[in-house]
């Protein structure tokens, strides 16, 4: 089965991607396992519901694309491609990862050592000043947006969801600035800064910092703040 229902197991998206299984599915959508049909590389893939798929929705999404695309390092996600499906649904491709989130892992025991929490922290921090590099701010910080993968050589946390980041470099292009105005709030409240919470238009890269101390803080302790 090809486009245009590309939400079911075995259907084809873009011509090259065959939907194997959903694997997540939040409010704003769901992440499918896939496989590209010529490689035979397993991908994840993420649809926008629907009832959701807005032009502000498609506008954040395709901005979700090229923020994590622009950065290219080991602790972030991989953004492979993107694309709109027969029926006008966009998606997004990423390498399929193996794991858990951050937010499962404190979850059950036995808890990580300090030591285990620091190295993850550390190298999630790496790829974040990255990130920051690119003139990307996150916004949506949190243990569940940390991916523990695992690899040869142990636990590599991947920082994912980009979907509400926010541009800084000048030149940013002028519908995605818009999508983000003084007195609306977007991200999880828990993990946001003062200035965000407040839905302050001109917030920087110190709010993913502060949603940083947040997670430590709960890591550590086993509380918010």
């Amino acid at each position: 089965q090809t486009d245009p229902v590309p939400r079911q197991p075995e259907a084809v998206v873009g011509g090259k991607y065959r939907l194997l299984e959903a694997i997540g599915e939040g409010g704003m959508g769901s992440v499918w396992r896939a496989q590209h049909v010529s490689l035979g590389r397993m991908v994840a893939i993420k649809f926008v519901r629907p009832e959701m798929n807005t032009a502000e929705v498609a506008s954040r999404f395709l901005r979700e694309a090229r923020a994590t695309a622009a950065v290219q390092h080991r602790n972030v996600v991989e953004v492979i491609d993107v694309g709109t499906t027969g029926e006008g649904l966009p998606y997004l491709v990423m390498e399929y990862l193996e794991g858990e989130t951050l937010e499962a892992r404190l979850a059950r025991s036995p808890a990580l050592s300090v030591a285990e929490l620091g190295s993850i922290l550390a190298a999630t921090l790496n790829g974040l000043a990255v990130v920051h590099e690119a003139g990307i701010i996150h916004r949506d910080l949190k243990p569940a947006n940390i991916f523990l993968t695992r690899e040869a050589e142990g636990t590599l946390p991947k920082i994912v969801d980009f979907g509400i980041s926010r541009a800084t470099l000048a030149g940013a292009d002028s519908a995605e600035s818009r999508l983000t105005v003084t007195g609306s709030i977007v991200g999880t409240p828990f993990y946001m800064s003062p200035e965000q919470l407040r839905g302050a238009k001109d917030i920087d890269a110190r709010t993913d910092l502060y949603a940083m101390g947040v997670i430590l803080y709960e890591a550590l302790t086993g509380r918010l703040p």
